[in-house]
C-alpha cells in the first residue's frame, strides 16, 4: 500500500505541471528547483498518507460496529431460543427431561456469557481486545453445544413428528418470532467462526503501535476454540458412524465399541480366500475386526475377530493382504478390485504407524521411573462435578466461568 502511494506522488499531474512550469520559465535556479520540488513531493505523500490513514480507521471503526451490533441480534435470537421456546416448553412440561437437555445444551450458559462480554464491548469500544483477552478463553464453552448440536436437530426432528403438545408450541412461538427454532439453534455454532471473520479483518487494519495489536492474542485463543468445536464435531460424528456399525450385531455379544480415543478409520465388505467368502473389515485407529456375515440384503455380522493394531505387521503379497500377529493365525483378505485392496493395505499400514508413533510418545513422556499417580478426581463416583466435565468434554475453565456469572456468589473487590 506505501508503494503505491509513491508511485501515486510521483504520477501526480498537479505536480508534474508544477515542476515543468518551473523548467520552462526557469523561475528558479538548479539547486532551488531541486528542493522546491522535493518539498512539493513530500508534502503530496503526506497528504497521502493521511488520508490512507483515515480510511484504514473509518475501516477499522466500521468493522467494531458490526462485531457490536452483530453481538447484540445475536443476543436476541439465543434470548428468543430460552425465554420463548425453552421456558414455554418447561411451563407445560411438555418434553421430558433428557430431551430438553439434548434440544437446547448449555444455551443458557452461553446466552449469560455472551452478555457480559457484550457489555464490556460497549463498555470500550475504543480497545475492544481487552473484552475478547477477558472472555476469550471462557468461550470455549461453546465446543460443549457444537458436540451436542447434531443430536439436538435429530431430537427436534423426532419431536415435531411424534409429540404435537410441544410441536404445537414450537410452531406457535415460531410465529411469534419469525424464525425456525431450527435455525436459531445453529446461531452459536455460526458465532465462533463470525469471531474470527472479524478479529481478522480488525488485525489487518490495526498498526503495530496501537493498544488493539494485543487482539491477536485473542484472535489466536478463537482459532483454538474453533478448531476443538471441530474436533467436537467431528468425535461426536465418528462415535455416531461407530454405533450403528455396532447396530449390525447382535445386542447379546455386548460390543463396546465406543470408546475414549477410538476414531473409526474404514469399513467395508472383503473376501477371505481361498474361498472368498464374504467378511466385513471394521479399521479403528487401535484395532481391526473381521467379521462374517449372514446371507441377506441387511448386513448383520457376527463371531467378530479382534486384533490389536501394536502388535500387527501388514503385508500385501500379490492379490492378498495379510495381517500377522505375535504368531497367531494372521487375517487374510481379498478383494477382486486391485485398487481398492491396495487402498486397504496402505490406510491400514499408516494406521499401525501412527498408532506406534503415539504409543512411542507416551512412554517416552512417562518414562521418569516412577509409577504413574491416579489423580484423585479418578476415584470419585461417576455423577461427581469432575467426572461429569469430563465426559461432557467441557474445558477445565468451566469453574472459573461458572463463579464469573454466578449471580448469587459475591465477587471479591479490591481493597
Amino acid at each position: 500500500m506505501m508503494e503505491n502511494c509513491v508511485v501515486n506522488c510521483n504520477s501526480n499531474p498537479l505536480l508534474d505541471t508544477i515542476r515543468r512550469t518551473i523548467e520552462e520559465r526557469n523561475l528558479l535556479t538548479a539547486r532551488s528547483r531541486v528542493k522546491y520540488v522535493s518539498a512539493l513531493r513530500k508534502a503530496c505523500m503526506n497528504n497521502t498518507m493521511n488520508s490512507l490513514a483515515a480510511r484504514i480507521e473509518k475501516l477499522k471503526s466500521k468493522v467494531i460496529q458490526e462485531l457490536i451490533s452483530s453481538e447484540k441480534t445475536y443476543l436476541k435470537q439465543i434470548g428468543w431460543v430460552v425465554t420463548e421456546f425453552k421456558l414455554t416448553l418447561e411451563v407445560h412440561s411438555a418434553l421430558n427431561r433428557k430431551d430438553m437437555d439434548i434440544l437446547f445444551g448449555n444455551i443458557e450458559l452461553i446466552k449469560t456469557l455472551n452478555e457480559e462480554l457484550y457489555k464490556e464491548l460497549k463498555l470500550n469500544q475504543a480497545n475492544i481486545s481487552e473484552a475478547f483477552k477477558k472472555f476469550a478463553p471462557m468461550l470455549k464453552i461453546y465446543s460443549a453445544y457444537a458436540r451436542n448440536y447434531q443430536q439436538a436437530m435429530e431430537t427436534l426432528k423426532s419431536v415435531s413428528m411424534n409429540n404435537p403438545t410441544a410441536a404445537s408450541i414450537i410452531i406457535e412461538k415460531e410465529e411469534i418470532v419469525k424464525t425456525k427454532l431450527s435455525a436459531l439453534l445453529i446461531t452459536p455454532i455460526q458465532r465462533i467462526p463470525r469471531y474470527k471473520l472479524l478479529l481478522e479483518q480488525l488485525v489487518s487494519f490495526t498498526k503495530k503501535d496501537e493498544p488493539n495489536i494485543e487482539i491477536q492474542a485473542s484472535l489466536e485463543t478463537i482459532n483454538e476454540v474453533a478448531q476443538h468445536m471441530n474436533e467436537m464435531v467431528r468425535s461426536f460424528e465418528n462415535s455416531q458412524k461407530i454405533l450403528e456399525i455396532q447396530k449390525y450385531f447382535k445386542k447379546k455379544l455386548k460390543l463396546e465399541m465406543v470408546q475414549p480415543g477410538r476414531m473409526l478409520i474404514k469399513n467395508g465388505i472383503v473376501l477371505k480366500p481361498p474361498k472368498n467368502h464374504r467378511r466385513y473389515l471394521i479399521l479403528f485407529n487401535d484395532q481391526i475386526y473381521l467379521c462374517k456375515m449372514k446371507s441377506g440384503t441387511k448386513i448383520k455380522l457376527y463371531s467378530p475377530v479382534v486384533v490389536p493394531l501394536r502388535k500387527c505387521v501388514v503385508n500385501l503379497n500379490g492379490n492378498t493382504v495379510m495381517i500377522h500377529w505375535q504368531g497367531e493365525t494372521p487375517v487374510i483378505f481379498t478383494l477382486s478390485d486391485s485398487e481398492e485392496l491396495a487402498e486397504w493395505h496402505l490406510v491400514i499400514a499408516e494406521t499401525i504407524k501412527n498408532l506406534k508413533r503415539r504409543v512411542a510418545t507416551l512412554r517416552k513422556e512417562s518414562s521418569n521411573g516412577r509409577p504413574m499417580k491416579l489423580r484423585k478426581e479418578n476415584h470419585q463416583n461417576h455423577d461427581s462435578p469432575g467426572k461429569l466435565k469430563r465426559s461432557l468434554n467441557i474445558s477445565s475453565c468451566l469453574d472459573e466461568i461458572v463463579e464469573f456469572l454466578s449471580p448469587k456468589r459475591k465477587r471479591k473487590t479490591a481493597v
